[in-house]
């Protein structure tokens, strides 16, 4: 990643919290130094042979094209209608965050109706937040 500051120019290779990075000042040779606190608005880094700290505005940082890029992994599949049936078991959360456990008593299109106990009565949910309930 390259930084331009106002006053410093710093090129560094890499900026992952907590890791070591390596820098460049117009001043010096390259020097190692490891991220030592995150701000609101910059990073702190340590340099490892002097211990001085910098910060460095967040805005400044472009990053290298050479720079591995990690994708943020697919989040799993989410159920489909096909999954289900009428009588099976299921567990969804609701608004509330609550767990709920009923049985499927209806398929429709993009829902299932879902009844509880007799105090909880019947919902209407996604196929997507329904999970499976296997009794063993």
């Amino acid at each position: 990643m390259t930084l331009d500051a106002s006053s410093k120019c710093v090129s560094v290779c890499t900026l992952a919290w907590p890791s070591a990075i390596s820098a460049t000042t117009r001043w010096g040779p390259p020097s190692q130094g490891t991220i030592a606190e995150l701000r609101h608005t910059q990073a702190v880094v340590q340099d490892s042979a002097s211990r001085r700290h910098w910060a460095i505005p967040y805005a400044a940082i472009v990053p290298d094209s050479a720079a591995p890029i990690h994708p943020e992994p697919a989040p799993p599949p989410r159920a489909k209608r096909e999954e289900f049936f009428i009588g099976d078991t299921v567990g969804f959360t609701d608004k509330h965050l609550n767990e709920r456990v009923g049985t499927i008593v209806r398929l429709n299109s993009k829902t299932a109706s879902i009844a509880l106990t007799d105090s909880e009565g019947h919902w209407r949910v996604s196929y997507g937040l329904l999970r499976h309930i296997v009794d063993l």
